[in-house]
Parts: C-alpha cells; sequence; structure tokens
C-alpha cells in the first residue's frame, strides 16, 4: 500500500517542481 502511495504522490511531487520552474522562468522574462 505504502509502495501505491509513493506511486501516486511522486509525479505530483515532479509536477509541482515543474511548475515552479515554469513560473520562475515566467517571472524572470516578465
Amino acid at each position: 500500500f505504502s509502495i501505491f502511495l509513493k506511486n501516486f504522490f511522486w509525479p505530483n511531487k515532479n509536477i509541482l517542481k515543474f511548475n515552479t520552474k515554469v513560473e520562475n522562468l515566467i517571472q524572470s522574462f516578465s
């Protein structure tokens, strides 16, 4: 069960990191 939770949450963490990187790039260009 914990493996299922890890597989479910890890991609979400990666997506959050990716979103923050994109936001930082947008802010640096604006």
